[in-house]
């Protein structure tokens, strides 16, 4: 029966314990168990009881009383009975293996009577019988019970069970009587004719009649399954006797071929089809169980050693190599993957199409072939291939098969491992693979290449990768089968040298596994330029494949038992550094090794912090443990190849020292000798002395760490390198990451400068990708550090005010977690300055980070964040705390000018509105009840900190002046952030039980201190700003009080009426006006005082002996009097009975104090003072100056350019002030309207107030009241003047001008600031203000450098496109406006063309904007600027001062810092159009007007001469922007405005060579003031053409008529043209400039160190070699002679044949 046979996959018994099933008992048995009945206890059963119950259970088998092959340790009887029918028969309870019950004695089956029926199967079917082998000896039984002699499971140690240990001579007798029997019933198979009858007789079935059809299949079955039971039961006596030690050998060897021949010919109607409903007894299943079985034992036969020669038959090995090729690919493999089965199966799963569509509608990383059921034939089907599978491993290690045998079987092997679902298949696949790999090393390449073409190019990848190897026995590590292969074929490749081995190769045993390692590698390296579209395309991800594989080669680099991963990831390092990996051409191949190599570095790092926690023992020691370890038998195999691995590796070692040394041959043999000693020695060491598993490791640790060391630290040298700017942004991108992945693995890295200096750098970067990276990097670590977050605060406080959205983003939370919320931090404050810079950026979402980090800092009571995640209760005093911290931060950072009041667009205010949720929906109560306690708290706090103050400070001791000592103002914080609030929303300061509590608190320090006068400089600035936060409070809060019945106003009053009088600060004596226009307006009883004050000011600028050193002040109050309250003053009397002030009779005060006579510097000032009053007029009535022809002429007078500075600066502040109190009305407006629609606040009063007199917000007539387009229109009547202002480069008469004390630098600030409130405001059109913003980013002084910037960039962000064609204008204004700067002398004249302030801000301005992404500004100067010198060329009228022009802006193309290779690209691409177009033929009329000049002709020379100029500095740029940059001709000549090629050099990354020189300045821009330079000039630039590359004719340029050259050619002489002029051809070398000698792309020093550059930099650069550039020489020296052969004379004299052309051509078959 089939059930009582073993499984081949473990043929030990022993291990399997399986108990076989007896056939069903007789009759006979039944009888007696009836008859016997139960045994009586403790009686002795009779002998003939006993005799009768053995004569029962012989023919029945009941081996399932006892284990099949019990050991030596076999349980004993236990019954009485046992004992007892034991010692009768001791062999009945034995299993029986024949398939009949053999009879009491051998008989001979030839020599049956006819009348004997033929012999019965084991289920009653009849066939052809096994015999048993005939009985060895045995122990005697009693005669009275005969046992007839069987052969239990073959012959091996032990004989049977319960028997005695046999010799190998009597297990051979007995083997071959056995062969001997079975070769006689089956000899029909070996003859001819019947050769193929098993397969006949198992197709009868269906050949067969329908009448006699059931009876043929029966038969067929029954004799099916006879000849598998004796193929199973031959398999299995031949293992026995495999193990038998060599017993196998001692069989005649005619004997076993004949057997192999019957098994041969049992092998070849093996290959059959199994059906997708297969049964187990089928006769097609079990013919191919046959088969197999078959194969399985022939293969037992030929595995064991030293066989005669004879006993080996190539056709025996090809048919078993067919058959499990055949299995393997039609019943295995194609039950399990759709693409095996579409190749070989297509009628599965309803054909090849549907399995195709089945395989792509799989998911990636699955291939589970849906609707086709693995039948269960085809599982056991899979068992029998895995022993096949193992004994063919086994067989290629004693017998050489041809490589065309071996080869398509490893290759149908190794198609195991791309399929799913088999992982025990896998495992012998993969043994097979790793024995042919070892055992043919001449054939290891083809298996290589084999293993990529049939297993890597079909392996589907999956992050979540099946890991079905284990690794070690002590380890519940598992790996890929993939990595398994891999691994076992690179530890396999080594061994020790045998002892005739030439002394030279000794030391090149070990040189097997590093050349497989780079090979191996190679071919995966050689796949990663096709990854990317590889995986877009199919579903493959090669990416993905390799990462699985260094996962597992990492994971198992510390286990002894693979010391082959030390070598495969050594050898990796290596590859991935060299040309293939990191040094790659394409960005995505060296964008996926940095990824590999920052997870390398990563576990690299970590096997140093474990090795240095770990073993610290001497190394040498380390080895012998680990070999000692590894000899334990019970490891495995992998043990006894790592074992072999390290002491092949160590011989080699060691040998190559010797070598070195120049030992010996006697000495390295006797070094080998040893070794191999050594390695004979290690199978019989003992197991106790070996180390532990966890020991074993630990040895492993520390010389994987002296193997990887170098590596370790070279992987993060290569990272850093790969974050240098010279690579693409990708790739830096992904270096930043893989670096951060190596510092969290190893915190220390980021400790080293080198990294901490790169990470800056990152921080710094041009693409936002990059400074991204290095914040995520970080993040990560700083978090729980404050010491690394307090060393690296201030690199993320710049990113802050980082360009890249999402770089700011980061930046933001990384100061919320790191600094902010966690308790303790120093730089806290600092922190949340930084932060709220943002609350204004132009992106929402930074906005609405903003606003949480101060809603949840400064509005909830409870902080949750922090660093340990702890919350933290805060009351509202503490909030107010940190909240004036910040604030006093933030306002300071301003600089030490007075900033105040605050308007809306301060940081504060905005973070406050926004934390507060204005513009929001929703309940908002908590948040403004929070807002009005913080409040009071802030005004409780400044109670406090004054009564602090004056304590301190104490009265003056015996009534003598206090000295001038510093004073710290400790109020003024609370007091800036309850300005902060109020501005904000003043009903915050308004608390309902007391809503003017404010005003009655910060009444009483209206008045100035009693030491003000002996106060040092900064204190009083410091007094002066808190006191303006106090009247901007009382302001803010008088404007809202409905009434102010519960107020003190006397006092109040009067305070104001002093702080206009008395104190000294302009910003202090114009708020306090306010604050009393304020006061009047609300209380009828103050408007007769602010009346009165105002009269005063009238009469004394009224009276003819004033002073003029007050007349400055009286006319600035009276201004600001009259802009606050216009209104109440023309309808209030005052309190002297004085006639009413109007504004009409104040306008024409003012304008006669500024048009008064000539002015001296004291009158001058007057009239500045008038011109501002003049302004806060216009604010309050701006109907004035459009009725006011007279103040519409001082406006415009103040702003000529002839003006002095005073006024224009005035003037523009005036126009200024109009435009952002017109600003803070609108913004009142929409405040309103937003706050009475979101919480019904009433704010409408508050508006009404500010804009005087009650007006509504929505006017009832067109223009009532409106303001706005007032101020509007007169800034766009206005606006030229400002621009013109905006680049102001007069001087005061008299006054010596410098950089930094020039006298239009205030105007220009003025002008600036004009600028930003109008393009904000959005009054004209953004794109007129772009030229003199350019001018200005190259302005002296850095102030209104980088404002200029900010403001260009906001445009840029916003309005890009209408930039685009200003670029180049302002380009022209910056050339003008330095022009003008030197001219006037506040600029020193530069020493070379651009002077290094246009350069460093046109550069800045480049590199912020991203130009030429956008704008492409490379090209814009030269197009632009330049275009009327190259449209003009030839007419006289081409001024000298365009050529001034065109070196500036051709210097100003040179100096940007170009970035991408489309950059320089497109430069040159423009100045070849324009040399294409007019190169040659201005070179030909400019040698005719020089022979002209000789009979009389002088204008036309020089009009050429200049603009010849004008070319050669496009000459001279182009050739410096080649060789800076490494551009080849044949990069530049395949450039294009558009196509794919500017794609390409999109992604390509330059760099700047600085050594290149830039010959702008060598060129004379006077060269037509005389023959004798304009003949110079010529020669000039004849060589620049003449030098000039021709790579540009794809452009199509039209030369003049008889010309057909480009550019580039060299210049033919025209025998039609007269004579030749002075030096055009003998003179020429002699009379030409050096620097144009050293010009062109041939020659200079300057070109060599170009290429260097461009071979270090190696992305996309061409490397023109000295063949390559003879071969152009020969071709167009070709084109020549076949020319001259055909009679043209074109070029007929200037032929450039070099020497060499001719040789180069003919060697290179040109």
């Amino acid at each position: 029966m089939e059930s009582r046979w073993p499984s081949l996959l473990q043929p030990d018994a022993r291990q399997l314990q399986l108990f076989p099933i007896p056939p069903q008992p007789t009759s006979a048995a039944d009888q007696l168990r009836a008859r016997l009945g139960p045994e009586p206890s403790g009686q002795q059963t009779s002998a003939e009881l006993l005799q009768q119950l053995i004569n029962l259970l012989q023919p029945v088998d009941v081996g399932s009383l006892h284990l099949l092959q019990p050991g030596p340790d076999a349980v004993p009887a236990v019954s009485q009975l046992h004992q007892d029918l034991l010692a009768l028969a001791p062999g009945i309870f034995d299993a029986h293996v024949q398939s009949l019950p053999s009879p009491p004695q051998m008989v001979d089956p030839h020599s049956q009577p006819a009348s004997a029926s033929p012999p019965c199967l084991a289920n009653g079917r009849t066939g052809p019988m096994l015999p048993s082998a005939p009985a060895v000896a045995a122990p005697e039984a009693p005669s009275s019970v005969p046992r007839p002699p069987t052969l239990r499971h073959g012959v091996s140690k032990a004989v049977g069970i319960g028997q005695t240990a046999v010799a190998p001579q009597a297990a051979a007798e007995v083997y071959a009587t056995y062969v001997t029997q079975l070769l006689s019933i089956h000899e029909r198979l070996l003859t001819p004719a019947d050769n193929d009858g098993v397969a006949e007789e198992s197709e009868e079935d269906e050949e067969g009649e329908e009448t006699d059809e059931h009876s043929s299949m029966k038969a067929v079955a029954q004799k099916q399954q006879a000849l598998l039971g004796d193929v199973r039961r031959l398999a299995e006596e031949t293992l026995q006797m495999s193990q038998a030690g060599g017993a196998l050998r001692l069989i005649e060897a005619d004997l076993l071929v004949q057997l192999l021949c019957l098994l041969q010919a049992l092998i070849r109607p093996g290959c059959r089809f199994i059906s997708e409903d297969e049964q187990d007894a089928s006769s097609r299943m079990q013919c191919v169980l046959v088969a197999m079985e078959a194969a399985t034992a022939a293969l037992r036969i030929l595995t064991t050693p030293d066989l005669p020669q004879q006993v080996y038959s190539e056709d025996l090995l090809g048919s078993i190599v067919n058959l499990t090729k055949f299995h393997l690919a039609h019943n295995v493999y194609a039950f399990h993957d759709a693409r095996f089965a579409g190749i070989n199966r297509p009628q599965l799963g309803g054909g090849e199409e549907e399995a195709q569509g089945k395989q792509k509608s799989v998911k990636k990383g699955k291939k589970a072939f849906g609707g086709v059921r693995v039948p269960r034939a085809a599982k056991l089907l899979q068992d029998r291939c895995q022993s096949v599978l193992s004994l063919l491993g086994e067989l290629l290690g004693v017998v050489s098969l041809h490589i065309g045998v071996l080869v398509p079987l490893a290759r149908v092997a190794m198609q195991a491992l791309t399929v799913d679902g088999i992982p025990l298949l896998q495992g012998k696949a993969v043994g097979l693979l790793v024995s042919a790999f070892q055992h043919y090393p001449a054939s290891r390449q083809a298996f290589f290449d084999d293993f990529f073409s049939h297993v890597i190019n079909y392996f589907v990848a999956s992050k979540r990768a099946v890991r079905d190897f284990v690794c070690s026995e002590d380890s519940s590590t598992s790996i890929q089968m993939l990595t398994a292969a891999v691994l076992q074929m690179i530890q396999a490749s080594v061994a020790l040298p045998a002892m005739d081995t030439d002394v030279k190769q000794l030391p090149k045993c070990y040189a097997h596994a590093v050349h497989w390692s780079d090979y191996f590698w190679s071919l995966c390296f050689d796949r990663l330029p096709a990854a990317r579209a590889q995986k877009s395309d199919t579903e493959q991800d090669f990416k993905l494949l390799l990462e699985q594989l260094l996962q597992d080669l990492l994971d198992v680099a510390c286990l002894p038992e693979w010391p082959a991963a030390t070598v495969l990831l050594l050898r990796f390092i290596t590859v991935l550094s060299g040309p293939k990996g990191l040094q790659h051409a394409d960005g995505y191949v060296r964008q996926t090794c940095v990824d590999f190599l920052g997870m390398v570095s990563a576990r690299l790092h970590q096997f140093e912090l474990a090795a240095v926690s770990g073993y610290r023992d001497p190394l040498e020691a380390a080895s012998a443990l680990l070999l000692s370890y590894l000899a334990d038998k019970a490891r495995g195999p992998m043990a006894c190849s790592a074992r072999q691995f390290l002491l092949c590796r160590a011989f080699a070692e060691e040998a190559t020292s010797l070598q070195r040394q120049e030992a010996g041959q006697q000495e390295l043999k006797l070094l080998l000798a040893s070794y191999r000693k050594q390695q004979d020695d290690m199978s019989m060491l003992p197991a106790e002395s070996a180390p532990s598993s966890a020991e074993a490791r630990r040895l492993t640790q520390a010389l994987v760490r002296k193997t990887l060391g170098n590596a370790r630290q070279s992987s993060i040298l290569w990272l850093l390198d790969a974050v240098e700017p010279r690579q693409p942004p990708t790739v830096r991108a992904k270096a930043v990451k893989a670096l951060g992945v190596v510092v969290e693995a190893d915190p220390g890295i980021l400790e080293q400068p080198e990294v901490q200096k790169a990470v800056e750098k990152a921080l710094q970067d041009d693409s936002v990708s990059v400074r991204e990276a290095a914040l995520e990097l970080l993040g990560r670590h700083i978090g729980g550090n404050q010491g690394l977050a307090l060393r690296l605060f201030p690199i993320l406080a710049k990113a802050c005010s980082d360009t890249g959205m999402s770089v700011k983003k980061r930046a933001i939370k990384l100061l919320w977690e790191c600094c902010i919320s966690a308790p303790g931090f120093p730089s806290a404050t600092e922190a949340c300055k930084h932060v709220l810079m943002r609350a204004g950026d132009n992106e929402e979402s930074v906005q609405d980070m903003v606003s949480k980090v101060f809603h949840s800092l400064w509005f909830t009571p409870r902080l949750e964040a922090g660093a340990a995640g702890a919350a933290v209760e805060r009351s509202a005093a503490q909030r107010a705390q940190q909240l004036a911290d910040v604030a006093l931060a933030v306002y300071e950072a301003g600089g030490r000018g007075i900033h105040l009041p605050l308007d809306l667009n301060h940081p504060l205010v905005v973070a406050l509105r926004s934390a507060l949720g204005f513009h929001t929906k929703g309940d908002l109560k908590k948040e403004w009840a929070a807002g009005q306690e913080i409040t009071q708290a802030l005004l409780t706090a400044y109670l406090q900190a004054e009564e602090v103050a004056l304590a301190e400070a104490g009265p003056p001791a015996n009534g003598a002046a206090p000295a001038q000592q510093p004073r710290a103002f400790p109020g003024f914080r609370y007091m800036l952030s309850l300005h902060a609030f109020a501005v904000t929303d003043v009903e915050l300061c308004m608390p309902a039980s007391d809503p003017a509590r404010c005003v009655k608190t910060l009444a009483p320090y209206l008045k100035p201190p009693a030491d003000a006068r002996h106060l040092g400089q900064d204190d009083q600035r410091r007094g002066a700003e808190e006191l303006l936060c106090v009247l901007s409070v009382l302001d803010d809060v008088l404007s809202q009080l409905p009434t102010l019945d519960s107020v003190d106003l006397r006092d109040i009053v009067l305070d104001l009426v002093t702080l206009i009088n008395k104190n000294p600060f302009t910003v202090v004596v114009g708020t306090a006006c306010k604050c009393l226009c304020t006061v009047a307006s609300k209380e009828p009883q103050a408007a007769p005082k602010l009346a009165e004050l105002v009269a005063v000011y009238v009469n004394l600028l009224q009276r003819d002996s004033v002073q003029n050193v007050f007349v400055s002040r009286y006319l600035f109050t009276l201004g600001h009097l009259c802009r606050y309250g216009a209104d109440v003053i023309e309808a209030t009397k005052p309190e002297s009975g004085k006639e009413v002030v109007t504004m009409q009779g104040c306008l024409a005060l003012f304008a006669g104090f500024f048009q008064q006579g000539a002015p001296t510097p004291d009158q001058q000032r007057v009239q500045e003072a008038a011109l501002q009053a003049i302004g806060m007029l216009t604010i309050a009535r701006p109907g004035i100056m459009t009725h006011s022809k007279a103040v519409a002429k001082i406006l415009q007078t103040a702003l000529a350019p002839g003006a002095p500075h005073a006024f224009k600066r005035t003037a523009l502040s005036n126009l200024n002030e109009m435009l952002r109190s017109d600003e803070q009305l609108l913004l009142a407006r929409q405040q309103a309207a937003d706050d009475g629609s979101m919480k019904g606040k009433g704010r409408g009063k508050q508006l009404q107030n500010k804009q005087g007199g009650g007006s509504s917000a929505v006017q009832t007539q067109n223009g009532q009241a409106d303001s706005l387009s007032l101020s509007s229109g007169i800034l766009q009547y206005h606006w030229e003047m400002v621009l013109r202002l905006a680049t102001d480069t007069s001087t005061a008469v008299g006054t010596p001008s410098t950089p930094s004390t020039s006298a239009s630098l205030g105007v220009r600030r003025q002008a600036l600031a004009l600028i930003e409130t109008v393009l904000r405001g959005g009054l004209v059109a953004p794109w007129t203000a772009v030229a003199p913003l350019v001018a200005l980013t190259t302005d002296p002084n850095e102030e209104l450098r980088v404002k200029a910037l900010k403001l260009l960039k906001q445009e840029a962000e916003k309005r890009a496109d209408f930039l685009e064609n200003k670029l180049p204008a302002g380009v022209v204004e910056a050339y003008e406006f330095h022009v003008r700067l030197v001219q006037t002398g506040a600029l020193r004249p530069p020493r070379g063309v651009l002077p290094p302030e246009v350069a460093a801000g046109l550069q800045l301005l480049y590199k912020e904007l991203n130009l030429l992404k956008r704008f492409d500004l490379a090209c814009t100067p030269i197009t632009n600027a330049s275009g009327p010198a190259a449209s003009s060329l030839g007419n006289s009228a081409f001024a000298p001062s365009n050529l001034e022009l065109l070196r500036f802006c051709a210097a100003v193309a040179a100096s940007l810092p170009y970035k991408r290779g489309d950059e320089p690209c497109s430069v040159v691409y423009q100045v070849n159009g324009i040399v294409a177009r007019r190169g040659a033929g201005l070179l030909e009329d400019f040698k005719s007007a020089l022979q002209s000049q000789e009979q009389g002709g002088n204008e036309a020379a020089l009009a050429h001469c200049r603009a010849s100029v004008a070319l050669s500095m496009l000459l001279v740029l182009k050739d410096y922007l080649k060789k800076a940059y490494s551009l080849s001709t044949e990069r530049t000549a395949s450039f294009g405005p558009s196509g794919e090629r500017r794609k390409q050099e999109e992604r390509t990354p330059v760099s700047q060579l600085d050594s290149v020189p830039c010959h702008l300045d060598k060129l004379d821009l006077e060269a037509a003031a005389s023959p004798e330079s304009t003949l110079q000039q010529y020669k000039v630039f004849k060589k620049l053409m003449s030098q000039d590359t021709a790579d540009y004719d794809h452009l199509g340029h039209t030369a003049p008529p008889g010309n057909r050259r480009g550019g580039g050619a060299k210049v033919a002489e025209s025998p039609a043209a007269g004579s030749p002029i002075p030096g055009d051809a003998a003179d020429e070398e002699a009379g030409t400039p050096e620097w144009v000698l050293g010009n062109g792309t041939g020659g200079g020093p300057a070109t060599k160190l170009a290429r260097c550059g461009s071979r270090k930099t190696g992305i996309g650069s061409s490397k023109p070699t000295k063949a390559r550039a003879a071969i152009t020489t020969a071709k167009a020296t070709s084109k020549k002679k076949k020319r001259k052969k055909s009679g043209s004379d074109d070029d007929s004299e200037d032929e450039d044949y070099t020497p060499k052309a001719a040789a180069t051509k003919k060697k290179l078959h040109l």
